[in-house]
């Protein structure tokens, strides 16, 4: 097409593109002026002489089609829509939200409340309102710093609960709401057989039928906030603002329809400052016949305002072009920044270097290290080189490593720390841990490193050692913040009790052994009283022991009947419920892989939840099975007895 546009980034009332740009300029740039701009106003140009002319409503499906997006269907959206006839297709274009014109649509990014969510939005106005009307626009990177600012802990349940939406659906569109688009056109079915069969497909919904045919559905757990990896920005990504202002009528209640993915409630005072935050920040746009405007529904929300007359505004839903292979990664900020829920574990991993760049190329962002994996100087260089390359920043990572045994005495415990601090390549660690309750006899780094359970002589030599004088020590490294926190690794209960009542500072996490062989339920009851984080190692349990001979294949629980009935279930390897399940249970799995493949795997666990039922099932499994028992390999190896556990 020989037409040229103007162009106006919405977000910037300084910026307007200064030359007109052609039509395959624009189809072949759009992405990309999208990605960097996240809000475009178009308009055609009049015989190329900067006199600004009208889209008709072919123009705009010629756009549309021209920029050969792949076509996103509006399912499970619940704003009553009709589809628009037009030569080039019925389901191409469709009206904006009918609601009623006396109603405020409030900031919501298009089916954010959904699992799948379109790329980009248009929007074309094919008649202006008399009053009111404007589409207000919000930047949702700059909401998420707001709350990073002002709401820290808000941000970090977020992260790592997760939100849920409860929605009430009649059975026919209610035009007289904003969310009365019944149940059957909703999802594109006509009986109540065909939307079970539906919705039992889609994992971690709920659903309860009402009276007059109404139907009550709970969402998945969704991520509600997510980090760009094109823009390298944070996101405020979900529809809390939009349910927490606009989800009412005469089935619906504002003020149940969400909360976190644990089903607490989520602060409403909070909501509303943000909610003010957004008034004070947006941009509207006052629509005139013609107009033509693009958003990137991952960065930009909308929403509209009440109007006068007879408004006429389309719109469209796209995903990325149909020439582009792959989706910009977006991924949830649980599964990939601090407070994830999730953890990548070194040990006995060769090639450290290239697995721990690999690892937070990836996505991780915590890493759990020791000195006693013998590999702190390769994983320091892969850390050093995934921020080298700008792909995260100190700050966005969170480093565990742990205090050998040979480093228990006061005036060693400095010493064994800054060997790690040195080899990691780092000032200070996040997470400081004692790594096993037993004191070894001191083996100078100089002569060997890591000392490993045997002195110079090759003997295991057990050392007197009071470990509340060692905790002094750890305490220490927290108040000149060497340390950010500290804490315990393998400690039992009456150990935990006695590091708990002579401590200034109470150790902030237990790094325990627990699978669903091991489900330690009294000692994650004990740590949630004395508010610790509970870290657990081997949540896939035999797996990483079997080639040590310290397990055996059939105590494998990836091969174990129950979970690969409930992975089948759920659509999910063995693997992922394993990790699923103790996620669940409000604990920090340590995964690892050497398999980019596998890392990814690792990590796709939080686009669905484990019901009660199969949660229970699986803590049936409990057998007390302990695979890291020192008391049993020192005595088999090193023919020296130092039980740990009764």
């Amino acid at each position: 097409m020989n037409v040229y546009y103007k162009i106006k980034p919405l977000f910037d009332n300084s910026v307007e593109f200064a030359n007109p740009i052609s039509h395959d300029e624009f189809i072949k740039n759009m992405p990309k002026l999208l990605k960097y701009h996240k809000a475009l106003h178009l308009r055609p140009i009049q015989n190329n002489e900067n006199i600004l002319s009208n889209f008709t409503e072919e123009n705009y499906c010629q756009i549309v089609l021209d920029c050969k997006l792949k076509k996103f269907n509006y399912f499970g959206g619940a704003a009553p829509r009709t589809k628009i006839n037009v030569p080039q297709g019925e389901d191409l274009i469709f009206t904006a939200n009918e609601a009623p014109a006396d109603q405020l649509i409030p900031f919501h990014h298009e089916l954010a409340q959904s699992k799948n969510t379109p790329a980009y939005v248009s929007f074309y106005c094919k008649k202006s309102p008399e009053t009111g009307g404007e589409t207000p626009l919000m930047d949702s990177s700059l909401v998420y710093r707001y709350i990073h600012k002002k709401y820290p802990e808000f941000e970090m349940k977020l992260k790592s609960l997760g939100v849920r939406y409860i929605r009430i659906l009649p059975s026919e569109n209610d035009l007289s709401s904003p969310l009365g688009r019944g149940w059957k056109s909703t999802y594109e079915v006509e009986t109540k057989k065909e939307l079970e069969e539906k919705l039992s497909k889609m994992i971690g919904i709920e659903y309860l039928w009402l009276d007059k045919g109404n139907i009550s559905i709970k969402s998945e757990v969704l991520p509600a906030i997510f980090y760009n990896e094109e823009t390298k920005e944070h996101i405020f990504f979900n529809s809390l603002i939009a349910a927490f202002n606009g989800w009412q009528d005469k089935r619906n209640n504002r003020l149940k329809s969400i909360c976190y993915g644990d089903n607490s409630e989520i602060e409403n005072d909070i909501l509303k400052d943000i909610t003010n935050f957004m008034e004070n920040n947006k941009v509207c746009w006052k629509w005139m016949e013609g107009d033509i405007i693009w958003i990137d529904n991952r960065q930009a929300m909308h929403s509209r305002n009440t109007f006068t007359g007879d408004r006429k505004v389309y719109a469209s839903l796209w995903n990325r072009p149909i020439n582009e292979s792959n989706e910009p990664k977006m991924i949830g900020c649980r599964n990939n920044l601090v407070n994830m829920p999730l953890s990548f574990g070194l040990w006995k991993v060769k090639n450290a270097k290239e697995v721990t760049y690999n690892a937070i190329k990836q996505g991780y962002r915590k890493l759990d290290c020791a000195c006693d994996y013998g590999n702190e100087k390769e994983v320091g260089e892969g850390i050093k080189q995934a921020i080298d390359e700008g792909i995260c920043k100190r700050e966005d990572l969170h480093i565990t490593s742990k205090l050998w045994n040979t480093f228990h005495k006061p005036e060693h415990v400095i010493l064994g720390f800054k060997k790690t601090l040195s080899d990691l390549k780092l000032d200070y660690l996040d997470l400081y841990l004692i790594h096993f309750p037993i004191s070894l006899e001191y083996v100078p780094i100089d002569k060997k490193y890591p000392p490993e359970w045997v002195n110079l002589d090759n003997i295991m030599i057990l050392q007197k050692q009071d470990l509340s004088e060692t905790w002094k020590e750890m305490e220490n490294l927290y108040t000149s913040k060497l340390a950010r926190q500290i804490g315990v690794s393998n400690f039992s209960s009456s150990l935990l009790r006695q590091i708990v009542n002579c401590c200034k500072i109470a150790p902030h996490a237990n790094q325990i052994e627990l699978h669903p062989y091991l489900t330690q339920q009294n000692m994650l009851k004990l740590c949630r009283e004395y508010n610790m984080e509970v870290i657990a190692y081997s949540p896939l349990g035999a797996k990483s022991y079997i080639e040590l001979n310290m397990a055996n294949e059939f105590q494998d629980l990836c091969n174990h009947k129950t979970i690969n009935n409930i992975a089948l279930h759920y659509s999910k390897t063995p693997v992922q419920i394993l990790l699923r399940w103790a996620i669940q249970r409000n604990t920090i799995p340590i995964c690892k892989s050497s398999s980019i493949k596998h890392m990814n795997e690792n990590m796709d666990i939080f686009d669905f939840s484990i019901t009660e039922t199969d949660m229970i099932l699986i803590n049936k499994l409990n057998k007390n099975l302990r695979f890291n028992d020192p008391g049993k390999f020192c005595l088999e190896a090193f023919k020296t007895f130092c039980p740990i556990y009764d």
